[in-house]
């Protein structure tokens, strides 16, 4: 039946846009962390990661509401509470909210791991399943987040195939957060209207995360490098200190210019920040308060962006340099419990706040209002 296979797609692509968000928070932590002045290449290489994740967010929910579906981004139950954990059914992991540090590192590793340097599993026969869990069970198919992104790729085709594609591709093409509205150093927005441009968009995310065959590129030089690799390689260049060099392929360590990694020069986080931590009534407790608050507000909005008013997203700039600021003013502050450790951003969601309130109350934003090519995310 035709609504089945289009439940079954809108219930992937929903898993889709969880997934995909998940991680930011993750990333903007560790790199917060990062004390001004020190570690640029590594705060450098997490930003272009973070700006290319929400492209990700951007592209997924587009496919969604191509086929007649309706992103949620601000559903309490939807979205992580930290720390989360990963699994899979030969490995899992815990995601939570660390400053930067080899534990923070390998752990994106993990998350962005090609599906190669897994040894065994799908390919050897029944397909292996995921489960990203914590706040919420999401069931996965695939050992990998590219493997789940080809699976459903495949699962839009068959139902191509089998129902036709208008009849698939029937959503209100208004829906759709384009480049009139979105645009950052990670990429620009597709419109979805087809096959061809959702397999356009889901190949993206991958490529961008995994790359393919023996290259370790992701196909663009969207940040200027000469050479960019996907997502699992630019980490392990922090890990390993080093650059790849272009002549590098799939299963070599990087081989080109040094990369300055001081693990020292960090506000000392506490992992894990939370509002019930901290002393009630003081000062840390407020910003807290005020950093869930704006959090919220931008999930409100995001969550209008995608849900016919995309114009939503340039308004979305405001609030994120905002959150910025008050993540690092969190971080500048030691808890004091003697400790010697810091408050951090707790990305605690509370509902529809008063940020998101006063910044509806100025009435929908337009294309023109804005800059030329405003870089919506750049604010990261």
């Amino acid at each position: 039946m035709l609504d089945q296979a289009l439940k079954h797609l809108h219930d992937e692509l929903q898993k889709a846009i969880e997934l995909e968000f998940s991680t930011i928070p993750p990333y903007l932590t560790a790199m917060y962390s990062i004390k001004p002045g020190t570690n640029q290449a590594a705060y450098d290489v997490i930003r272009s990661v973070v700006m290319e994740e929400m492209l990700h967010l951007t592209l997924a929910a587009n496919v969604l509401n191509a086929i007649g579906g309706r992103p949620a981004l601000n559903v309490a139950e939807l979205l992580p509470e930290y720390p989360i954990k990963l699994k899979f059914t030969d490995r899992q992991f815990p995601i939570g909210l660390l400053k930067f540090s080899p534990e923070a590192v390998d752990t994106f590793l993990k998350i962005e791991m090609p599906a190669r340097l897994i040894p065994s599993g799908r390919l050897a026969g029944r397909p292996d399943r995921m489960l990203l869990g914590g706040f919420r069970d999401v069931d996965l198919t695939g050992r990998t987040i590219g493997e789940f992104y080809a699976d459903l790729i495949l699962a839009l085709e068959d139902a191509c195939a089998q129902y036709g594609e208008e009849q698939v591709f029937c959503g209100d093409a208004t829906r759709q957060v384009d480049t009139r509205y979105y645009y950052n150093g990670g990429g620009e927005a597709l419109f979805i209207n087809s096959l061809k441009t959702a397999k356009q968009a889901l190949g993206l995310i991958v490529d961008q995360g995994e790359a393919g065959g023996d290259s370790l590129s992701d196909g663009d030089t969207t940040f200027g490098q000469a050479y960019e690799v996907a997502h699992y390689y630019r980490f392990n260049e922090i890990r390993q200190r080093r650059y790849y060099a272009p002549t590098d392929k799939f299963g070599d360590q990087p081989s080109g210019p040094e990369m300055l990694v001081d693990y020292e020069q960090v506000y000392d986080m506490r992992p894990n920040p939370r509002q019930q931590d901290l002393p009630a009534g003081s000062e840390l407790a407020g910003l807290m308060s005020e950093f869930n608050e704006l959090y919220s507000g931008f999930m409100n909005v995001l969550h209008e962006a995608f849900n016919g008013r995309p114009d939503a997203l340039l308004q979305a700039v405001t609030l994120m340099f905002s959150l910025k600021y008050k993540a690092i003013e969190l971080l500048k502050n030691p808890i004091p419990d003697g400790s010697g450790q810091h408050a951090g951003p707790g990305f605690e969601f509370v509902g529809a706040p008063v940020a998101a309130r006063m910044l509806m109350a100025d009435g929908p934003a337009t294309a023109e209002a804005a800059p030329a090519r405003e870089p919506v995310y750049d604010s990261v």
